[in-house]
């Protein structure tokens, strides 16, 4: 006899679902396929026994384990496109390697990014229609008119309700599931770190920033500069020549705010400083260790996991070569070519709205049948366009300044 049993979104916590078929394994309930497409997972009556399963990712569609978890007593039970489960009968405190989670952190990771640039543009459309409203409810007499094509504008509000209500769980579940992963990943594989060392690096790092009073305290008495520099995400490379350029007229970076975008520069004498924005899908204790090592210092680092940037500065005599964190062409161009494609994802669905909005407006237009909130809305279309638009038009001119290095 089968079983078949609903789990929509067992991906975004995989750790959950491995003890849920730990569970089913004790009742006597054995895994024998995952449908991904219809999230249904089919057990057959078996041998009740105590069993460790873990989920992998893997787009190489690997057909067996590598020899060393084999050895270890993992052997590959089933395969659903790039994803595979592997079962141990071994007790856990006899096992000493796990199968790699690094892949599925980075394909959780794009799934968050989708959600989160939809999260974005459906919470920005619904304030910027309340601002609307608002701008012009002293001008405009507003009604509701009987129609049964109210149906369809209900219909759509609420698709979009659920849109959002979907982006917001699945954003802070696979958040939330990451950080474990991490955590588990660096503690159970090879690198031998405790659990406690991979979020130290946050503790650390919040432990070295000045406090508030200290900032107030040296604003007050002129001894630091604040300057604010927006959107430099989408061309880092002119804020690191920016960087450089304050340090060698004598203003040396002190803070850099939370959100990326202040900047406290301390009086002094002018140095030689190299700065590198780096931005990584992916990052885990040694990428913070192996630039430490290198002489490098972290200066800022972003919090949000939707976007992973870190600032980093590395000082240097007059006689001696700029240091980079990046020495060859192509890592680069990679990253280059990494910060151009996500932030243009993250633009496309935005941008291609708001065109077919302009569209409709341009056909109203041409009825001469346009009011006043239709006009706010069409040059808001525009304004969005623009913005994003250039934007992103930033950053692919970043990668062809790189490219052309």
């Amino acid at each position: 006899m089968k079983i078949k049993v609903y789990k929509p979104f067992w991906s975004y916590d995989v750790q959950k679902t491995e003890e849920w078929l730990s569970s089913m394994s004790e009742k006597g309930h054995e895994l024998v396929e995952i449908n991904r497409f219809t999230r249904y997972f089919i057990f057959r009556q078996g041998e009740q026994r105590k069993r460790l399963y873990k989920i992998g990712f893997d787009k190489m569609k690997q057909k067996s384990l590598s020899s060393f978890l084999t050895r270890n007593g993992w052997a590959m039970i089933l395969q659903s496109g790039n994803w595979y489960v592997a079962a141990n009968d071994k007790p856990s405190n006899e096992i000493e390697s796990y199968p790699v989670r690094e892949n599925i952190i980075k394909h959780n990771k794009k799934i968050m990014y989708l959600f989160g640039s939809i999260f974005i543009y459906l919470t920005v459309i619904v304030l910027s229609y309340l601002l609307i409203g608002l701008a012009i409810s002293s001008s405009v007499q507003f009604g509701f008119v009987k129609s049964p094509l109210w149906i369809i504008t209900f219909l759509y509000a609420g698709m979009g309700i659920m849109l959002w209500a979907l982006s917001f769980y699945s954003i802070t579940k696979i958040k939330g599931s990451n950080k474990r992963l991490l955590g588990e990943s660096n503690y159970s594989l090879e690198n031998n770190h405790s659990l406690e060392n991979i979020y130290s690096q946050e503790s650390r790092h919040k432990e070295e920033s000045p406090s508030r009073d200290e900032i107030k305290r040296l604003r007050r008495s002129g001894e630091i500069v604040v300057k604010r520099r927006y959107a430099w995400t989408y061309e880092p490379d002119k804020l690191e020549k920016w960087l450089e350029t304050m340090e060698e007229d004598g203003l040396s970076l002190y803070y850099v705010g939370k959100t990326g975008t202040t900047f406290y520069f301390k009086k002094g004498t002018p140095r030689k400083v190299s700065y590198c924005a780096d931005y990584q899908n992916y990052v885990n204790e040694d990428y913070y260790t192996f630039h430490k090592e290198a002489g490098w210092k972290l200066i800022y680092f972003t919090s949000l996991n939707l976007q992973q940037w870190t600032l980093w500065s590395h000082e240097y005599s007059r006689d001696e070569k700029p240091p980079q964190l990046y020495s060859d062409k192509f890592h680069q161009l990679k990253h280059a070519k990494r910060v151009a494609l996500t932030y243009s994802c993250l633009s496309i669905l935005i941008v291609v709205v708001h065109l077919l909005q302009l569209e409709e407006y341009s056909q109203l237009l041409q009825a001469e049948n346009f009011d006043i909130s239709q006009m706010v809305q069409f040059l808001f279309s525009i304004l969005v366009i623009f913005i994003f638009g250039s934007l992103t038009i930033r950053t692919w001119l970043y990668y062809r300044r790189i490219r052309s290095l």
